[in-house]
């Protein structure tokens, strides 16, 4: 049999470059699949040796006698097999005793020439019931096709462009697929090659992003930009991936955030070759800041009580002396505008203001005077009592759906948007309530805002 192998030095030469390309290749191959993991390999003599894996615990060599792999490098010809377990052949091999493979598709990858020289695997360790079909089996030759046209790129040192030239459309087939947009860069080059998934992302028909170098910088965020620059030029002569995350700005002028990760190739310490994916993260980075400003506000009401704890005062003070203070602290740890104190009288039936803090007013911030009403009496609040003694806490996110009643019947400003009162308990009995009302927007309370 022709011995169609790479030479070692050959192989391990490509074991060291990351390709990006294949990468995306074989992640494709494994999608139209359905299988969760997939293998490219490379010929060694009477071995196969791994280039790139979905899983980096696939063994770097397996025997081409004695693996699923192998029999298909052997055979020269696409190899699928729904059970190998069940297959006279192939269930005696070291695939399906040692790693318990069951469901295999392999595609020979090949030379110039057309001899074989490695294999695209994609498999799972569970079997199947149906083939795949066979417009899924036409396009997995096609990217076993470009696998081999990446294997010839990287061995005769070509350009990734130059290379691709003549399997152009596959590849923007390929870019259009993946759910990252794509840059790439050639040396000598002014201008990007650009993904149409990315121009879509940034909201521009394809072809129609201007792919200056210069644009790419006057995309960004200009608060951004001197870090972008900085990042970019610490790396060019690097060839180690790198990630960013920016503020990209669209055709409509807005700004979206995008996971930028990229890598240089550099030959001769000189970048060669550039190409880098934009993700999309907008919505998780929303949600991670609204989450680290929960946990902002978690800490100034944690940071208030253990002021308030840790605070010792005259024997003897009165608690009107204490009244704005405790309302300060309050309306620091919950970052609220207005927190006022209310006492309720020996018949427990009607609520007396003590002292109302509004951070909109100049120090001491005391609006006690000013407010009204200054009695809030039972019998003509029943619902706002009944809640109180039924609830923990009456915290309304946002008041316009609310009952009147709860509300006073609109005694207070319409300005209010969100309302947390905590009722103050003794032996069982409410003593007083601490309101909090949040004057900008309606506002979702949560367990950790509780005061009681």
């Amino acid at each position: 049999m022709l011995d169609t192998s790479i030479t070692s030095a050959c192989i391990e030469s490509l074991r060291r470059e990351e390709d990006h390309q294949a990468q995306m290749i074989l992640e494709l191959a494994a999608n139209l699949t359905g299988t969760s993991l997939a293998l490219i390999t490379l010929r060694d003599g009477d071995q196969l040796k791994r280039w790139l894996s979905l899983d980096d615990n696939t063994p770097d060599i397996v025997p081409i006698h004695d693996s699923l792999c192998g029999m298909a490098v052997v055979q020269g010809a696409r190899l699928v097999t729904l059970d190998a377990s069940q297959h006279p052949t192939l269930r005696d091999t070291c695939s399906v005793q040692g790693d318990g493979i069951r469901y295999y598709i392999g595609l020979p990858l090949r030379n110039t020439l057309g001899d074989v020289i490695g294999c695209m695997s994609m498999f799972d360790t569970s079997p199947r019931e149906t083939p795949p079909s066979d417009g899924t089996l036409s396009q997995l030759d096609k990217l076993a096709m470009m696998i081999g046209e990446a294997v010839k790129r990287l061995m005769q040192g070509t350009r990734l462009n130059t290379a691709l030239q003549d399997s152009q459309t596959r590849a923007n087939w390929i870019l259009c697929s993946i759910s990252d947009g794509i840059i790439e860069w050639q040396a000598g080059h002014e201008r990007l090659t650009i993904s149409s998934r990315l121009e879509t992302q940034l909201g521009y028909a394809p072809g129609t992003l201007d792919s200056r170098l210069e644009a790419l910088h006057e995309r960004v965020a200009p608060e951004m930009r001197e870090e972008f620059q900085a990042l970019i030029k610490d790396n060019r002569l690097k060839s180690t991936p790198f990630s960013i995350e920016l503020r990209i700005r669209t055709r409509l002028g807005d700004y979206r955030w995008f996971k930028f990760r990229a890598q240089f190739d550099v030959r001769d310490n000189e970048p060669r070759h550039f190409i880098g994916s934009l993700l999309d993260i907008h919505h998780q980075h929303l949600a991670n800041v609204a989450q680290a400003n929960k946990l902002r506000r978690y800490e100034h009401q944690q940071a208030a009580l253990i002021r308030l704890g840790n605070t010792r005062h005259i024997d003897g003070i009165d608690i009107e002396t204490l009244e704005p203070w405790i309302c300060q602290l309050v309306a620091e740890g919950l970052q609220v505008r207005k927190v006022s104190l209310w006492r309720m009288n020996e018949q427990n039936n009607s609520l007396h203001l003590l002292h109302v803090r509004d951070s909109s007013l100049p120090s001491p911030h005391d609006d006690t005077a000013d407010a009204y009403p200054k009695t809030l009496p039972h019998d003509q609040h029943q619902g706002y009592f009944s809640a109180l003694d039924s609830e923990r806490v009456l915290a309304i996110a946002d008041v316009s759906r609310v009952n009147e009643d709860l509300l006073f019947q609109g005694t207070f400003s319409n300005d209010i948007k969100a309302i947390l009162d905590s009722p103050v308990r003794m032996s069982g009995k409410i003593v007083g309530v601490i309101c909090c009302t949040e004057c900008n927007a309606p506002r979702e309370w949560l367990m950790m805002n509780w005061l009681s």
